[in-house]
């Protein structure tokens, strides 16, 4: 099967599922929230923690989520585009039964540690803390001209009480 990415919208699509219609007619919008939900459908099977989010989500929050998404696409006819979600979210479903037979979504969720960023206080913790200071004179002479012993001193240890840390500009 023929794939490419189609400039129009950017979605990535077999050749055939491309609009053949002219651009801006109402049937040339159809094809592209078909091509649009098409690419959905396949970006979330792909990916099986955001397959088990949708699915563990529920069909009513994925109704909430498609809605905010696609609601506009029906000129304000809400149930019309609730029918779509709970379609979308039952095809959903059963990819999920037929790709991962006896297994659960939220229990797949809570067996993955899904990594998220760290704030800005953790990220200057972890920075603050990772300093390493290798002290390589004697003790003897550590004891006659500075405060402190000849070892490694690592994260805060290294500003000691007999100086002040560095402050920011």
């Amino acid at each position: 099967m023929d794939w490419s990415r189609d400039a129009s919208t950017g979605l990535v699509l077999p050749a055939s599922a491309k609009p053949s219609t002219p651009a801006g007619s109402r049937a040339s919008v159809a094809q592209m929230l078909r091509d649009d939900l098409t690419q959905l459908l396949t970006d979330i099977s792909h990916d099986k923690v955001g397959h088990a989010m949708a699915v563990a989500g529920g069909q009513t929050h994925w109704r909430a989520v498609f809605t905010k998404e696609y609601g506009a696409c029906w000129n304000g006819n809400r149930a019309q585009c609730d029918i779509a979600a709970d379609t979308m979210f039952r095809v959903l479903t059963g990819l999920w039964r037929t790709k991962y037979p006896g297994e659960r979504a939220s229990a797949f969720l809570d067996s993955v540690q899904i990594a998220t960023p760290l704030s800005e206080r953790e990220q200057e913790e972890e920075i603050e803390n990772a300093w390493q200071v290798d002290i390589a004179s004697s003790d003897a002479s550590m004891e006659r001209s500075y405060y402190g012993a000849a070892r490694t001193r690592k994260g805060r240890d290294i500003f000691s009480s007999a100086w002040q840390r560095p402050q920011k500009a």
